[in-house]
């Protein structure tokens, strides 16, 4: 079995953070309930690598019990990534030689994104069902069938339903605990309409659950296929509190959205829900690779429109990005002097301290105007496909990206390249020597540049 042998110094890219559960003041039917809903979750976790790579998962249950180094490494490596891919080389396999298959369990192996498109074309009536979130495609004999998730899956999504009708039962809040129930009945119809709409109605929960199959980022095919994922919530009050102020103006914000009002439909009179929680477990899509600080959810386009969404920050995983990655990071790019003003609560304002108070404060007003010019171009634009589509150039069949205003194409670019470009050039000129770099104008800068943002 073929090991990357740079496996070490990958796993070394990545810090292990504990998100401690704080059962304190906590009942005995509280902790029961939570135990209940972990157990839960952990089956939505056997779905999930059955749908992005069932030869990974059979690879890890074999590793288990393993003290060999190189094991344990692996092993690791497999959880961080939820497959035998690296999500940070490009999906290269880190373990044996096989490439990535882009049908992973949702399609059957080797058919190509132009075999579904021309079998439906001659098949319209199967669509539905093909392009359904919620079916494993398959061949049945000579027919392409969608076979949905709460019959595919059926062994795991059983058991899955019986602890959230167990946690339902020891819970004190009648309306989580209704909740439940309607989710546990969604596993098993396929229908999360009426839990989402319920879902969105809770009011200041002291404990939540993601629980369904809701993002399609896994899927490189047609890009329509739900993983399954869950997280446990535990509602943490005081920023809650603190989140109430901006609640009050969810649609006054909307509302002012540099945007055609045909693309930022109104807010008003709809559910927006705001809740700082922490997140003491997760499984699924949430558990592996990236490792999201908010979420806004569910998916469902009648959700939303009839109801609103649900906005969820996740608080100690926001302190862990902020502790270990922005922080560090605001340490090395920036000027010693204004990276000490950086904290997990914002940065101190004023410009004392800095050699050229007036300079630097006229240089961080340009950087952030620069900064607005990006934001300006994220709410004008649309990320499409992972592409972006300039205003005027033909719209692909399907594609409901949002035309770029006027200018903003150009006005982006150059505030891409000057602010990434600028702060790169000020960390290498403080701090040694510029390797790699490319010059302001090079294509690559901007595609890279464009790849950041994506990122943040």
């Amino acid at each position: 079995m073929h090991v990357a042998p740079d496996l070490k110094q990958r796993l070394a890219r990545f810090r292990q953070v504990q998100m401690p559960f704080h059962s304190d003041g906590l009942s005995v039917r509280e902790k029961k309930m939570i135990a209940k809903l972990v157990d839960a979750s952990r089956y939505l976790d056997d779905i999930y690598w059955r749908q992005v790579d069932p030869e990974g998962l059979g690879l890890y249950q074999t590793l288990e019990g393993s003290t060999n180094p190189q094991d344990v490494e692996l092993r690791r490596y497999l959880w961080i990534n939820g497959s035998r891919f690296d999500l940070l080389n490009g999906e290269e396999p880190f373990v044996g030689t096989s490439p990535i298959s882009r049908c992973r369990g949702f399609y059957p192996q080797g058919i190509t994104r132009e075999q579904i498109e021309e079998y439906v074309k001659s098949h319209p009536e199967k669509r539905a069902e093909i392009y359904s979130t919620t079916t494993v495609v398959r061949w049945h004999d000579k027919e392409l069938e969608g076979l949905p998730y709460h019959i595919a899956y059926r062994s795991f999504l059983e058991p899955a339903a019986r602890d959230l009708r167990e946690a339902a039962d020891l819970s004190s809040d009648k309306g989580f605990a209704n909740y439940l129930r309607l989710r546990a009945d969604a596993l098993l119809n396929g229908d999360y309409f009426k839990s989402d709409i319920v879902w969105l109605e809770l009011k200041s929960p002291k404990f939540d659950v993601i629980f369904a199959p809701y993002e399609t980022y896994a899927d490189t095919l047609l890009g329509v296929k739900a993983t399954y994922g869950a997280s446990l919530l535990v509602r943490n009050e005081d920023e809650s509190r603190r989140m109430e102020t901006f609640q009050k103006y969810v649609a006054d914000i909307q509302d002012a959205l540099p945007v055609p009002e045909r693309d930022r439909p109104s807010k008003r009179g709809l559910e927006t829900p705001m809740e700082v929680m922490d997140v003491p477990f997760r499984s699924g899509d949430l558990g592996h690779g990236y490792q999201a600080v908010a979420d806004n959810l569910p998916n469902d386009p009648r959700v939303h429109e009839q109801k609103g969404s649900k906005k969820l920050f996740f608080k100690n995983f926001m302190d862990a990005r902020v502790n270990y990655v922005i922080l560090p990071l605001a340490r090395y790019m920036m000027l010693a002097s204004q990276a000490e003003k950086a904290s997990g609560e914002g940065s101190q304002s004023g410009c004392r301290g800095d050699v050229q108070p007036q300079m630097a404060c006229r240089s961080r007003r340009s950087t952030q105007r620069k900064i607005a010019g990006i934001l300006r171009f994220l709410y004008c634009g649309k990320f499409s496909n992972c592409s972006l589509r300039r205003c005027g150039s033909p719209r692909p069949s399907g594609d409901d990206g949002i035309e770029l205003l006027p200018g903003a194409w150009r006005f982006a670019k150059r505030s891409f390249r000057q602010v990434f470009g600028g702060l790169r050039e000020n960390a290498w000129s403080h701090r040694g020597t510029c390797q790699g770099t490319a010059d302001h104008g090079s294509n690559r800068r901007s595609r890279r540049s464009r790849s950041v943002v994506q990122e943040i």
